[in-house]
């Protein structure tokens, strides 16, 4: 009986977190990169492996500013999404 209700109890948190991360996500329409000089903007958009359409939660911020910050290209990186508008500021070496 304990069991069942451990179970149950498990899939309902991890359901009711599953909905929050996908109610905190918002569709990229376009993407703005700032600060760059010798790396084009289509290189910091590959690195960041993030497309146009795409539906970006914090985890994915997290991770775009990762894969940007892991090139080795920048001395800073900042990810911001508002109003559907990705914004991308990096500082370069």
């Amino acid at each position: 009986m304990i069991l069942n209700f451990l179970k149950f109890f498990s899939f309902i948190v991890f359901s009711f977190l599953l909905m929050i991360n996908i109610a905190l996500s918002e569709k990229v329409n376009s993407i703005e990169i700032d600060g760059n000089q010798r790396v084009s903007k289509d290189t910091i958009i590959m690195l960041s492996e993030v497309k146009k359409g795409q539906d970006i939660s914090s985890d994915d911020l997290n991770d775009i500013l990762k894969n940007i910050y892991n090139s080795n290209f920048f001395e800073t990186v900042s990810v911001k999404l508002s109003d559907n508008v990705l914004k991308i500021n990096v500082n370069e070496l």
